[in-house]
């Protein structure tokens, strides 16, 4: 087993106190490149407005705090070996930027669709219209808060059963020894993320973030496999 621990923090900006590109931003004492949206503070059913926070806020780091794996085998019988290798992170966030286009952009999510028939609170909390404490309109792309999601995942990245076949079967075509291995990767996965998979990518340009745009998930993977020795 194998646990590693990562916390990383912004010294100095130089002459900004902070640097800005989308929803990422790089200010002295949080995490590098962080998450920074405007929160949601109060949602008035009676006047249909949702009232957003005046600054950026912190959201959530890109950078996993944990990560740990643990690789096991197993021998039963003498003959059938077991293996498995299970990893997963935490401590880090990602923005769902699927939902949110699907939302606010292409209009095709469930949510979208039904949006007349969700609760008040729900449809102005998601759909606004927002507007700062002075009562001044925000645009949507600032409140993305339900959209920086908890990133924390388990995942069974690798299962594999060798069964050793009797030698005089292996004898029978010329070879000495036979086995038949059965094994998966990407088999199992445990999340908070509400995405499909957690396994973004931190993308390096234009500038450091973690956000998953219609990303393609991990691919689950079965192999099977007869090994001759001669």
């Amino acid at each position: 087993a194998v646990v590693t621990h990562l916390a990383n923090k912004a010294i100095e900006t130089g002459d900004t106190a902070w640097l800005y590109h989308f929803w990422n931003e790089v200010r002295e004492g949080f995490p590098a490149h962080g998450f920074y949206v405007r929160r949601i503070l109060d949602v008035d059913t009676v006047a249909e407005r949702a009232i957003v926070a005046d600054e950026r806020e912190f959201a959530g780091s890109i950078i996993p705090s944990w990560e740990a794996a643990l690789d096991t085998e197993v021998t039963l019988w003498r003959r059938l070996r077991l293996r498995a290798l299970l990893d997963g992170r935490s401590g880090f966030h990602i923005l769902n930027d699927t939902e949110l286009t699907r939302d606010q952009k292409a209009n095709n999510s469930e949510r979208a669709v039904r949006r007349d028939e969700l609760p008040a609170a729900e449809r102005l909390r998601y759909f606004g219209p927002y507007v700062g404490s002075n009562g001044g309109p925000v645009l949507p792309s600032d409140v993305v808060g339900d959209y920086v999601q908890d990133g924390t995942f388990l995942r069974v990245r690798e299962l594999a059963a060798t069964l050793e076949l009797p030698r005089v079967w292996a004898a029978r075509i010329g070879a000495s020894v036979a086995s038949l291995t059965l094994a998966g990767r990407n088999v199992a996965l445990w999340s908070r993320y509400g995405g499909i998979d957690p396994e973004v990518p931190a993308l390096s340009t234009p500038t450091l973030s973690r956000i998953d745009l219609f990303a393609v998930p991990q691919a689950t993977r079965w192999i099977g496999r007869l090994t001759l020795q001669f």
